[in-house]
């Protein structure tokens, strides 16, 4: 179990990425997923969440 007193931030990190493709298709979309989770000595939690969805012509 790691010392949360030693002064360095625990940061925890779920990440999902699924590409959205066929050959037949003109564009590719590719959907990303972060959930994450951080601790500091003598300070409150902190939770961060991020969704990023990229179109791009598919060449």
């Amino acid at each position: 179990m790691p010392n949360l007193h030693d002064g360095a931030l625990r940061r925890f990190e779920i990440i999902g990425r699924a590409l959205l493709i066929s050959p037949a298709d003109r564009s590719r979309s590719e959907l990303t997923v972060r959930l994450g989770y951080g601790l500091a000595p003598n300070t409150r939690p902190a939770a961060s969440a991020k969704l990023e969805w990229r179109i791009a012509p598919n060449l």
